[in-house]
C-alpha cells in the first residue's frame, strides 16, 4: 500500500529528538545530504551573499526572476542543454510544486498516470489531491525496469502519462540506460495525441553525467505534440532546503496550457522565494562562481557515492537483499513487514523509513562515512 508521505518527516523528528538527548544514532530517514561531520553542507552562493539587498525582499514575479529562469537548461543539462529549443519554465516552491503543478495539469487534461509501485510516496498523495487516475505498476523484473509492465498500463489507458523518477530513483537509487529511454520514447511516439510526460528530475545533479546525454536526447525524440514536464529541485542541488525552491520546464503545451499553469501558480503559491531565485540567478550569470558550485556539488556526490558503495558491497556480504541500485541519495531493502521492523530498528537508534510493506528505504546521504560501516550487518541481524 502507498506509505504516508509526512511518514519520513515524522521519524525524521524522533531521531532527531533521540540525538538531541545525547543518544548514538543513526538517521536514515530523511533526503537531506550531510557532511561526514554531521552538519548540513552551505553552498559557496549562500556563504558569500549580502542578505541585505533590497531587491530580495520584494515579491518575485509569478514565473520567477528571468537570471534564475533562463539559466536552468543550462545548469543541469550543460553541453547538451542547446539539443533542446523553446524550454520555457515557471519558478515553484521546491521540486514537489514543480511535481504538484504538473501532475495539476495533466489531470485537467484528463490522463491517467503510470508510476512504479514503489515510488516517492508524495506522488500519490499529489495524485489524490487533484483526482488524477493512476496505475502503479511493478519496478522491476529481472533486475532491470519493468518497461513490460509500464506499455501495457500505457496501452490500456485513453491517454496516458508516465511519471518517472530519472536519475537516482527515489527510493531505489536506480537510473535508466539508454535502451530503456529508447523504449520509453517509442511507446510515448506510438500514441501522439494522447500520451504526456512528467520527468522528476530532482537528483540530477547527482547523477553520472552520461545520464544528461540521454535524457536529453530522449526529451529531443518526443513527438512535438506530447506534453513533456520536467520537474526540478534547488533544494537537493544546493543543500537548501528550507528555502523551498525549484522549477517546473515544459515543452509542447501551448499558449494557453501556460496560462493556466501561471494562473494556477498564482492562485496556490503566488509566488516563489525571491532571495533564492536572485541568488541563484546571480550565480548563473557569474562563470566562475558556477564553477565552483558544480565542484561543491561534485564533492558532495563523491561522498555519496562512496557510502553507498560501502553499503551495498556489506549487504552482499552479508546477505541483505536489496532492490536494483545505481546511484543517488536511497536504496531500498526487503523485509517480510517493513512497519514492524522500522520499529524493531528504532530500539537499536537506528532510524529507516519504510518505503512500502515489505521494503525498507536508506537515506545514504544523511549518514556519516563512518556509521555507513557496520550500518548492513546491523539491519541483516535484526531479521
Amino acid at each position: 500500500m502507498p506509505i504516508p508521505s509526512d511518514l519520513n518527516l515524522v521519524l525524521n523528528q524522533e531521531a532527531k529528538a533521540r540525538a538531541a538527548s545525547g543518544a548514538d544514532i543513526v538517521n536514515a530517514t530523511i533526503g537531506m545530504f550531510f557532511d561526514d561531520d554531521g552538519k548540513l553542507p552551505i553552498a559557496p552562493l549562500f556563504q558569500k551573499a549580502n542578505y541585505l539587498k533590497e531587491q530580495y525582499f520584494q515579491y518575485a514575479s509569478i514565473a520567477g526572476d528571468p537570471k534564475f529562469l533562463g539559466g536552468i537548461a543550462d545548469w543541469f543539462f550543460e553541453k547538451e542543454a542547446g539539443r533542446i529549443s523553446n524550454l520555457r519554465s515557471i519558478s515553484t516552491p521546491g521540486g514537489t510544486g514543480a511535481v504538484h503543478l504538473a501532475i495539476r495539469e495533466a489531470t485537467l487534461d484528463g490522463f491517467t498516470f503510470i508510476l512504479p509501485e514503489v515510488s516517492w510516496p508524495n506522488y500519490f498523495g499529489i495524485l489524490d489531491l487533484h483526482g488524477g487516475n493512476r496505475v502503479s505498476v511493478n519496478n522491476f523484473r529481472d533486475g532491470r525496469m519493468d518497461l513490460e509492465a509500464i506499455e501495457i498500463a500505457f496501452h490500456s489507458a485513453e491517454k496516458a502519462c508516465l511519471l518517472i523518477n530519472d536519475p537516482c530513483h527515489n527510493p531505489t537509487g536506480y537510473t535508466m540506460n539508454e535502451e530503456e529511454w529508447g523504449r520509453v520514447v517509442s511507446l510515448l511516439n506510438s500514441k501522439p495525441e494522447g500520451a504526456a510526460l512528467i520527468l522528476d528530475l530532482a537528483y540530477m545533479n547527482f547523477s553520472d553525467s552520461s545520464a544528461r546525454k540521454r535524457i536529453v536526447g530522449a526529451i529531443s525524440s518526443i513527438d512535438k505534440r506530447i506534453p513533456v514536464y520536467l520537474c526540478f529541485s534547488f533544494s537537493k542541488t544546493f543543500s537548501a532546503y528550507g528555502l523551498r525552491l525549484g522549477a517546473l520546464s515544459y515543452l509542447n503545451v501551448g499558449e494557453e496550457k501556460e496560462k493556466r499553469m501561471k494562473k494556477a501558480a498564482r492562485a496556490t503559491w503566488s509566488n516563489c522565494n525571491a532571495m533564492g531565485m536572485k541568488l541563484i540567478g546571480e550565480a548563473f550569470d557569474d562563470p566562475a562562481l558556477k564553477q565552483t558550485l558544480r565542484d561543491w556539488i561534485e564533492e558532495k556526490s563523491k561522498k555519496n557515492a562512496v557510502r553507498a558503495s560501502i553499503f551495498m558491497g556489506e549487504a552482499r556480504e552479508v546477505g541483505l537483499c536489496t532492490l536494483p541500485y545505481h546511484e543517488g541519495f536511497f536504496c531500498t531493502v526487503k523485509v517480510k513487514d517493513a512497519f514492524a521492523f522500522c520499529m524493531k530498528l528504532k530500539e537499536k537508534d537506528i532510524f529507516v523509513v519504510p518505503a512500502s510493506d515489505t521494503l525498507l528505504r536508506i537515506a545514504l546521504c544523511g549518514i556519516p562515512t563512518s556509521k555507513v560501516v557496520g550500518l548492513a550487518k546491523a539491519i541483516k541481524e535484526a531479521e
